[in-house]
């Protein structure tokens, strides 16, 4: 079948009053990852917490547990006007984690974490771009699957914008009193972890939904946003890991360009015996659908669960036989008495928070 150009247009256009992400922000790398990432990215990313689709979840990270304020910023790309928010923590069914090649998937076992509260920011970047318009906390109670944050019709400004200079003469300008506009329109929101009851699962969040005159808004398709954190996913952990050393207190891993995985005694690493004979052969490694696997001896590949998010100062594996905490070096020592390499030779230390198309994910414009 055919579809005449305008029709298809048509169908692949945002709908009306659709939300449209333009951004998902975290302040660092490690802070917009599922729990299980590094087994199967993407598969519990964050983007699934603004999908419109229950059944897709984001597993938290370690980091929204263990760091007081933990913030994700949402960016629309156009305004839209809302007068309730719900989040939703508990799926229709809780997703299994993928099945290992042969292997049936088995349910995920313990007790899940869960959100107890959160803060809940809502701008209007036209009226102030330092301070949110409106503030609220809202509870998550343990015995209910969501909860709902209504915007009230007298809702007051945030007692916060009277440090914005320039906010008074803006909503002036725009004819708004002493109340917030009902229903307030926004255009980003910043979601603040505020309390956190531990489990031995992740806790989750299967959805943040926005809604006017108790209706849903429809949320305009995330896919390209889904697709761009994989991509950045796969790159970040390249750049980390392709062709670098990591230099631990008792042994050196090289992951070589060709794939070669090799263990270096800290002695012969000191010395800078980098030749085949001073080197052990752990497997080897690749970069494959976003995933950082090893393969030892005849084994099957395995995916390795790290955190590369503070290199180079610090990159943990946690997977044997990698596992252990390393600095990243891009080159090795020099053995006495040989030429040192030429200043240029030498590559800028990989650290996936500053370099230049690196930035905290996922980052769509």
């Amino acid at each position: 079948m055919t579809i005449a150009l305008p029709l298809l247009i048509a169908l692949l256009a945002p709908a009306e009053n659709a939300v449209v992400i333009k951004k998902l922000g975290v302040p660092r790398f490690a802070h917009g990852l599922a729990a299980d990432q590094y087994r199967s990215p993407g598969a519990h990313g964050l983007a699934n917490a603004f999908d419109g689709d229950p059944a897709t979840v984001w597993w938290l990270p370690t980091p929204a547990i263990a760091e007081s304020g933990y913030t994700v910023d949402v960016q629309l790309a156009t305004p839209v006007q809302i007068d309730q928010l719900r989040i939703t923590l508990d799926p229709p069914v809780v997703p299994n984690p993928p099945p290992r090649a042969g292997k049936k998937a088995a349910p995920p076992a313990g007790r899940p974490g869960r959100l107890t509260s959160v803060e809940l920011n809502f701008w209007d970047k036209s009226l102030s771009t330092t301070y949110p318009i409106y503030k609220r906390s809202l509870s998550l109670p343990a015995d209910r699957p969501f909860a709902d944050l209504g915007i009230p019709e007298t809702a007051r400004w945030n007692s916060a914008l009277i440090n914005d200079e320039t906010f008074g003469d803006k909503r002036r300008a725009k004819g708004y009193g002493n109340t917030v506009p009902f229903p307030p329109t926004i255009d980003a929101l910043t979601i603040v972890v505020q309390g956190v009851e531990p489990g031995e699962l992740p806790p989750m969040i299967a959805e943040v939904q926005f809604l006017l005159h108790k209706t849903l808004l429809p949320i305009a398709d995330l896919s390209e946003l889904k697709a761009k954190q994989r991509a950045f996913i796969e790159n970040g952990l390249r750049h980390i890991v392709e062709g670098r050393y990591f230099v631990g207190p008792d042994r050196t891993l090289q992951f070589s360009y060709s794939g070669g995985l090799y263990e270096f005694t800290a002695a012969n690493w000191a010395a800078g015996n980098m030749d085949e004979k001073h080197r052990k052969k752990l497997g080897t490694w690749r970069i494959e659908a976003a995933r950082l696997e090893i393969q030892a001896s005849t084994r099957a590949w395995e995916p390795v669960d790290y955190t590369i998010d503070e290199a180079p100062g610090r990159v943990l594996f946690r997977t044997n036989p990698v596992a252990g905490e390393f600095a990243v070096a891009t080159r090795a020592p020099v053995p006495e008495g040989a030429a040192a390499p030429p200043p240029e030779a030498a590559t800028p230390a990989p650290n996936i928070n500053s370099t230049p198309g690196f930035e905290p994910p996922p980052l769509v414009e």
